[in-house]
């Protein structure tokens, strides 16, 4: 997910790793940005859900702004789950539709086509799996850690932010400051 604030755009580590896996063409100033600023060697702390790195180039923040497949958290944090839910349901709907339309071609349109289709099959993947995390950050499964500087909708967790149910290092610490 994104967050913007002011002229920045922050990105949840797993977003960086889910652009840098894609073989479409990226800003260099992105790919710049994401190698040589230190996020811990893009170690995935808490799952990647914290929102770590941070783009301030216009350029970044143009590309990145108008990304479709990247989720907008203000633009979401403040729905219902049930109205996340139904919009998961819609956006796989409408992944299946394009699925459907895409089989009916000839081959030759398909062969010509093929990355694009598979681009926006992958779009509709990782917004649905974005929202999906904002449901377990909702309903207290997940946690974020947000730029010192938002002043927007923080979710609380009810459980450790370690992402190991429990078993991870502060919870060992916690455990052992109890006796």
């Amino acid at each position: 997910m994104k967050i913007k604030i002011g002229d920045k755009v922050y990105l949840q580590r797993y977003e960086v790793r889910h652009l840098l896996d894609t073989a479409e063409p990226i800003p260099a100033s992105i790919l710049y940005s994401s190698y040589t600023i230190d996020y811990g060697g893009f170690a995935m702390n808490n799952g990647g859900l914290d929102f770590a790195c941070c783009y301030s180039d216009d350029e970044s923040v143009d590309w990145l702004m108008n990304r479709k497949d990247i989720v907008d958290y203000d633009e979401y944090v403040n729905l219902p789950v049930d109205d996340l839910c139904k919009l998961m349901k819609r956006l796989m709907y409408d992944r299946n539709e394009v699925v459907e339309t895409f089989r009916y071609h000839n081959e030759a349109y398909k062969a010509e086509h093929l990355a694009e289709y598979q681009y926006e099959l992958k779009s509709y993947d990782w917004k649905k799996r974005s929202i999906d995390i904002l449901i377990d950050a909702k309903e207290g499964k997940k946690a974020f850690i947000y730029p010192e500087d938002y002043e927007g909708t923080r979710l609380k967790a009810s459980q450790p932010i370690s992402g190991s149910g429990g078993r991870g290092i502060r919870a060992m610490i916690a455990k052992l400051l109890e006796h």
